[in-house]
């Protein structure tokens, strides 16, 4: 009888207070909380990400503080069939082209309603959700093994808009396909654009190898390409991405990256439905691993300073998985311009709680 008040309660905070005294109910907590009773199912969680940024240009510091990367909480509701998921930015800081950070909190991350009827095979979801294009992208940031996303993966993928998008699973074959809304300008009908990524993952002598390809045409007369390969063998695991963005009336733009890491414990990093998820200690001492990275080409390299341009980057990384929920990691990266004689460097850590 308690256990089923509780669960209408959460369900009631959901918007889904529906639920009968004569049924089980499920309460689980790990990643987040998760309650089920029939066919009425609710999950919260979230994430905080508290960072420590020494970032320098031509040796002369720019930054040098402690701030939240990240705050997050989402919700997420199913009855049946249909599912709601609303996570929201408590707090968050973002580099802009030149470098400069802008706080924002209160803002909406995830936003919207999915379709599960078909299951694995097919989801369509209506709302503000992420657009499915690049592997980086589409791996969650609490999983990246290098703290922060490379200048390619920032300078080419879109991140969330408002749209509609049908994603799925089929024998080792992940897709997303979507319609969005490009938004830039408010004062103006919006554009729409096309977004697809298709990856597929294969079992090999024990490890795993993945390829993918990815586009989107938003922005008027453009077109971006993605091409993805990753694989993961024991505690080893490596990816790699080539973009290029083809604009009519002007010079092709591309750039890509190069990232290989090793779990010095052992563990091997999980994948699932397309994309990479983050160590899990196989003890109570927890995880270690480190990763490298080298970017070459146009892309944003904020991160360092030089902002959007042609450079070259390489930086080192090391992670302390605590248990499934906390993270500690630290990297440093090294970055010069290609047309110019800038450099930049940037030293970053975080404290990072998932629940």
């Amino acid at each position: 009888m308690k256990k089923t008040a509780l669960f209408i309660a959460i369900a009631c905070a959901a918007g889904f207070a529906q639920a009968d005294e004569k049924d089980d109910l499920i309460i689980k907590v790990g990643g987040g909380l998760m309650a089920q009773e029939k066919e009425i199912k609710f999950q919260t969680g979230g994430r905080l990400q508290w960072d420590y940024n020494l970032a320098k240009k031509n040796g002369e510091t720019d930054e040098s503080d402690i701030h939240v990367r990240r705050a997050r909480i989402y919700v997420k509701s199913t009855v049946g069939d249909w599912s709601l998921k609303s996570q929201f930015n408590i707090d968050q800081a973002s580099e802009t082209d030149d470098g400069a950070r802008e706080d924002s909190g209160g803002t909406v991350e995830d936003l919207y309603i999915t379709y599960e009827g078909f299951g694995k095979p097919a989801k369509i979801s209506v709302g503000h959700q992420r657009v499915e294009f690049s592997l980086e992208d589409y791996t969650s940031s609490n999983d990246n093994t290098f703290l922060e996303r490379s200048a390619v993966t920032e300078a080419y993928s879109v991140g969330r808009l408002a749209g509609i998008q049908v994603k799925g699973d089929i024998d080792g074959l992940h897709y997303g396909l979507g319609l969005f809304e490009d938004g830039e300008d408010e004062t103006e009908a919006s554009e729409m654009f096309l977004a697809a990524r298709v990856a597929y993952a294969a079992d090999i002598d024990g490890g795993l190898v993945h390829v993918g390809l990815g586009s989107h045409n938003q922005g008027e007369d453009t077109l971006t390409a993605g091409l993805e390969l990753a694989g993961v063998f024991g505690p080893l695991h490596a990816q790699a991405e080539y973009m290029q963005r083809s604009i009519d009336d002007a010079d092709d733009l591309a750039g890509s990256y190069v990232q290989v890491g090793y779990v010095l414990t052992g563990e091997t990093r999980p994948y699932k439905a397309g994309k990479f998820k983050r160590i899990k200690p196989a003890s109570s001492k927890g995880a270690y691993e480190v990763v490298v990275r080298a970017t070459q080409g146009d892309g944003n390299y904020s991160d360092t300073e030089l902002g959007a341009t042609e450079a070259s980057e390489i930086g080192i990384g090391l992670n302390y998985y605590a248990n499934n929920n906390v993270r500690l990691g630290m990297s440093y990266s090294v970055a010069e311009g290609d047309a110019t004689s800038d450099e930049g460097q940037e030293f970053r850590a975080r404290a990072q709680f998932v629940f």
